[in-house]
Protein backbone atom coordinates (compact mmCIF):
# COMPACT_ATOMS: atom_id res chain seq x y z
CA UNK A 1 0.00 0.00 0.00
CA UNK A 2 1.39 3.34 -1.05
CA UNK A 3 1.76 6.03 1.58
CA UNK A 4 -0.67 8.95 1.29
CA UNK A 5 2.20 11.47 1.18
CA UNK A 6 3.57 9.99 -2.03
CA UNK A 7 0.31 10.01 -3.94
CA UNK A 8 -0.01 12.79 -6.45
CA UNK A 9 2.04 14.38 -9.16
CA UNK A 10 5.80 14.77 -9.28
CA UNK A 11 5.42 18.44 -8.26
CA UNK A 12 3.70 17.39 -5.05
CA UNK A 13 6.46 14.89 -4.31
CA UNK A 14 9.19 17.46 -4.94
CA UNK A 15 7.41 19.97 -2.68
CA UNK A 16 7.19 17.38 0.10
CA UNK A 17 10.84 16.35 -0.17
CA UNK A 18 12.10 19.94 -0.41
CA UNK A 19 9.94 20.91 2.56
CA UNK A 20 11.38 18.05 4.61
CA UNK A 21 14.94 19.09 3.71
CA UNK A 22 14.22 22.67 4.77
CA UNK A 23 12.54 21.49 7.98
CA UNK A 24 15.62 19.41 8.87
CA UNK A 25 17.83 22.44 8.20
CA UNK A 26 15.74 24.66 10.51
CA UNK A 27 15.57 21.92 13.16
CA UNK A 28 19.36 21.72 13.21
CA UNK A 29 19.51 25.47 13.86
CA UNK A 30 16.96 25.23 16.67
CA UNK A 31 18.84 22.32 18.27
CA UNK A 32 22.02 24.39 18.14
CA UNK A 33 20.28 27.29 19.91
CA UNK A 34 18.93 24.92 22.56
CA UNK A 35 22.36 23.36 22.97
CA UNK A 36 23.76 26.81 23.77
CA UNK A 37 21.40 26.98 26.74
CA UNK A 38 22.58 23.55 27.91
CA UNK A 39 26.31 23.90 27.44
CA UNK A 40 28.45 26.22 25.30
CA UNK A 41 31.00 23.47 24.66
CA UNK A 42 28.26 21.11 23.46
CA UNK A 43 26.88 23.88 21.25
CA UNK A 44 30.30 24.45 19.70
CA UNK A 45 30.71 20.74 19.00
CA UNK A 46 27.24 20.54 17.44
CA UNK A 47 27.94 23.71 15.43
CA UNK A 48 31.05 22.11 13.94
CA UNK A 49 29.06 19.06 12.84
CA UNK A 50 26.25 21.23 11.46
CA UNK A 51 28.65 23.42 9.50
CA UNK A 52 30.46 20.36 8.17
CA UNK A 53 27.15 19.20 6.68
CA UNK A 54 25.65 22.50 5.54
CA UNK A 55 28.82 24.17 4.29
CA UNK A 56 29.99 21.27 2.17
CA UNK A 57 29.45 21.57 -1.57
CA UNK A 58 26.86 18.79 -1.48
CA UNK A 59 25.03 20.40 1.45
CA UNK A 60 24.96 23.79 -0.26
CA UNK A 61 23.54 22.28 -3.45
CA UNK A 62 20.88 20.26 -1.59
CA UNK A 63 19.72 23.14 0.60
CA UNK A 64 19.76 25.70 -2.22
CA UNK A 65 17.93 23.35 -4.58
CA UNK A 66 15.34 22.54 -1.93
CA UNK A 67 14.75 26.22 -1.23
CA UNK A 68 14.41 27.17 -4.89
CA UNK A 69 12.22 24.18 -5.74
CA UNK A 70 9.96 24.72 -2.74
CA UNK A 71 9.53 28.43 -3.46
CA UNK A 72 8.91 28.00 -7.18
CA UNK A 73 6.47 25.11 -6.80
CA UNK A 74 4.62 26.88 -3.99
CA UNK A 75 4.23 30.01 -6.11
CA UNK A 76 3.06 27.85 -9.01
CA UNK A 77 0.53 26.08 -6.77
CA UNK A 78 -0.86 29.36 -5.42
CA UNK A 79 -1.14 30.87 -8.90
CA UNK A 80 -3.20 27.95 -10.24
Amino acid sequence: MENVLWRGSWTTRIRIVSGLVLMIYVTMHLINIGAELYSPSFANAFQEVRLMITRSNFGKVVISSALIAHLMLSIYKVSM
